[in-house]
């Protein structure tokens, strides 16, 4: 499952600005670094990268599985702040049009941690799917957003684009990173499986506890 990298993204740009400036972009799990514009915070950075991405193909107004996770890596934000952070989740066609509203499920979520008696002792995740920027790779707070119930109401072709928000900075998107396209169809199709790392992660998950995951597909319903 390949992505290509993500470019390095200014946060002093208001989100509706980000939404412009991807256009049509093909961006495919690509993580996003960006500084805090806060002058008491600006050496803050947050790498977003899509760890968990969703099916390739999937049945209208149906669950996306795998359950998209987003791992935001975070550097110089003060330990007090990490409650602050949520991300936001928006459905984008196949032009590059945020489509605001219009993704179903709960587009909102608070960060969690990934605790080391589910990692085998890691505390960390093994490298996203969709690393980008590279995040996963430099030392820093991890935090992950989960959204196990996001499901498209239409047919076509679309991405996700995940964005990572402080409550207290208004308007300003931390760092964001899109997912891969999803082709929307009105059939029944097979659940996918995700690869072994994305299925890692969701047990992990599923094992801590905190968010309703679902289930694995049964071997019937699988593809790989």
């Amino acid at each position: 499952m390949s992505s290509s990298k993500g470019h390095r993204h200014s946060s002093s740009r208001s989100h509706k600005a980000a939404k412009s400036s991807s256009g049509g972009s093909s961006s495919r799990g690509s993580g996003h670094t960006s500084s805090k514009s806060s002058d008491s915070q600006s050496s803050v950075t947050c790498g977003v990268d899509i760890c968990v991405q969703p099916p390739t193909v999937a049945t209208y107004s149906t669950a996306l599985y795998p359950s998209i996770v987003a791992k935001a890596t975070l550097n110089g934000l003060p330990s007090d702040q990490i409650s602050y952070l949520f991300a936001h989740a928006v459905l984008i066609d196949a032009s590059g049009l945020v489509m605001d509203d219009q993704l179903g499920g709960t587009p909102v979520r608070t960060g969690i941690f990934m605790e080391a008696s589910y990692t085998g002792g890691s505390g960390s995740s093994r490298g996203g799917s969709g690393s980008g920027s590279g995040s996963s790779r430099r030392q820093g707070t991890e935090l992950y957003f989960i959204f196990p119930d996001l499901h498209v109401p239409m047919l076509g072709d679309f991405r996700i684009r995940i964005s990572i928000y402080h409550m207290l900075v208004q308007n300003t998107t931390m760092g964001w990173a899109n997912t891969r396209n999803i082709s929307i169809i009105e059939e029944s199709c097979a659940q996918q499986w995700g690869s072994q790392n994305e299925r890692w992660i969701l047990q992990c998950f599923r094992n801590q506890g905190g968010v309703a995951i679902p289930d694995e597909p049964q071997p019937d319903d699988q593809q790989a």
